[in-house]
């Protein structure tokens, strides 16, 4: 299994690959338990739909990561606040896992780990004055 990664508050490069690598690493936790699922044969359709779902998500999450690891690419930056929202997202993931909650609790929190360490899609807006 994958080894968890320590954060590298000082290197924003380090960062960004703490927080790829935790989105990973939850996801697979997840994936791990569906199969387990599917074993037992508790509602297979459902569960099925839940995994290429998941599948499409590690997919994306997993190329997030590589692109992260590209020497000369420049990082975003990931503030305290968005790392630690990721901390709670995959404590939560492990928590639902553990207590058995339905497959749709597990896929709402799967998204989550993924929205919680994703960067804004837009600058916030920046206000103009004018003196006119």
């Amino acid at each position: 299994m994958l080894e968890r990664l320590e954060l590298n508050n000082r290197d924003l490069r380090g960062r960004e690959l703490y927080v790829r690598h935790q989105q990973v690493y939850t996801l697979l936790e997840l994936n791990i338990r569906f199969e387990q699922l599917r074993r037992v044969g508790n509602a297979p359709q459902e569960i099925e739909e839940a995994m290429k779902d998941l599948s499409a998500l590690i997919s994306d999450t997993v190329s997030r990561y590589e692109e992260a690891a590209v020497s000369d690419r420049r990082a975003p930056f990931y503030s305290d606040s968005q790392i630690s929202k990721l901390e709670t997202a995959s404590s939560l993931v492990k928590a639902l896992c553990e207590e058995k909650a339905p497959i749709g609790r597990l896929m709402q929190a799967a998204r989550n780990v993924v929205s919680a360490g994703s960067q804004p899609r837009y600058a916030p807006p920046r206000l103009v004055v004018s003196n006119g």
